[in-house]
Order: structure tokens, then sequence, then C-alpha cells
């Protein structure tokens, strides 16, 4: 099942690279895979995942699930059919973008980097300073399990970097009062080459109004998807 869902996957790699990613760790159970669609749950990102190839056998992979409260969608009509079943009201529409393999950007020793442990004093400065708020449970759980990296300016922390539950990078967060320094730059580039080293593709999603960061992307080099990646989940009441 593993190859067939790659098999379909990989005819348009740059649009479904994090489902890929997903399923080359196989840590996915398969709902839905033929050669028209992949519909999955991640259990280490506890994410339903799909990608069809038209809105009908999008309808019949669906039918697989009962119920969910996340949800990554890779066409606007999976997203739609999903929204009305599952009463996934909340919406992020974004940027897919992907690392190309053969480049390797460099370093410029403007800050130092270091793995961040799983500290009360690292959860708490994470979830004080991120902008997009996640519960400090969430905060743990990320630090304990993929990671998150400093940047150290003169021995004081003054931002991080690291990769959601699904692989993609982000949690980019650099204070305020140090912005502008080049520190979010050499993080990034840090995890590039990181990923890359350890044989992983380094990816994301940009929300598409966030035009800072789709500028920031586009200036390092990152190859930006045709179409959007829908995420969509439970609104907050």
């Amino acid at each position: 099942m593993k190859n067939i869902a790659l098999n379909y996957l990989c005819k348009n790699r740059l649009k479904h690279v994090g489902m890929i990613e997903c399923v080359k760790y196989d840590d996915v159970d398969f709902l839905y895979c033929a050669d028209d669609g992949v519909f999955f749950f991640d259990k280490t990102a506890k994410i339903h995942m799909i990608a069809t190839s038209s809105k009908e056998i999008a309808a019949k992979a669906l039918e697989r699930c009962c119920a969910t409260s996340l949800m990554v969608c890779h066409n606007e009509y999976e997203y739609e059919i999903a929204r009305e079943k599952y009463s996934l009201y909340g919406l992020n529409k974004c940027f897919q973008v992907v690392w190309p393999e053969d480049k390797r950007p460099k370093l410029k020793g403007v800050c130092d980097i270091k793995k961040l442990e799983p500290s009360d004093e690292s959860i708490d400065f994470v979830y004080n300073n991120y902008t997009l708020k996640f519960t400090r449970e969430h905060v743990e759980y990320i630090l304990k399990t993929q990671g998150l990296y400093g940047a150290y300016s003169n021995g004081k922390l003054v931002g991080f970097i690291g990769r959601h539950e699904e692989r993609s990078l982000g949690l980019l967060e650099i204070l305020p009062e140090f912005r502008r320094r080049g520190f979010a730059s050499e993080l990034e580039i840090y995890m590039i080459n990181k990923l890359l080293d350890n044989g992983e593709v380094p990816y994301g999603h940009i929300i598409y109004d966030n035009e800072k960061s789709v500028i920031m992307h586009k200036k390092f080099g990152y190859v930006f998807s045709e179409t959007p990646v829908f995420w969509i989940f439970k609104a907050k009441n």
C-alpha cells in the first residue's frame, strides 16, 4: 500500500511533499489508497491528509472516515466536502514551499544555535513568545518529539525554530528587539542543512496573507507549489 500511495503522490511531488514525507516514515493508517487518490491518518501528528484526482474520488475516500478535528486537503473540492461532512469551519489556506535538494545554503555565523532542552524554562520561553499561540502542553510535546533549536546572541536566547508534528518546518520566532539582524535566516539555514544531512526534505506551509514570510522564503530560494494546501479544523466558539 505504501508503494501505491507514493506512486500516486510522486506524480506531483511539489504539491504532495508533506504527504510523501509522512508516508516515508511508515506511521500512517491508510483509509483510501489507489491510483486515483490517497487518504490517511498520520498517527504521530494526529492529522488526516487527503489528495485525490477528482471530486467524486474525494467523496468516496472521505466516506472511510466518520469524524476528525484536523485535516490537510490538497484540492479545494476536498476542503469543501470535508468542511460540511465534519463541520470543520476553521481554515488556513497555505502556500506549500519546498527547498531544492541540490542547493546548500551557508551559515553566516551571526549567532550560536543549540538544541533546546525540554525543560520548564524552554517550554515557558516558547509558549510565551511564539506568535501562533499553542498550549503549553503542545509546546512540550514538540520539544520532546520533534525538537526546537534556539538562536543565542552573546549567550542570550533570542529566538527559535523547529518542526511541526507532520515534519513541516515552522515555529520560527525572533524576539522583537532582536529582529533584522539575520537571526531568522540563520535558523532557517541551520534547519535546511540539518534536514538535508538526514536525507529529509525541508518544506513548509505559509499562510497566504503572511507577506513577510512569503517574501523571506522567496528570497531564500524555496520553490512554491502552484496550488494551495488547506488546513481545516474545528473553529473556536
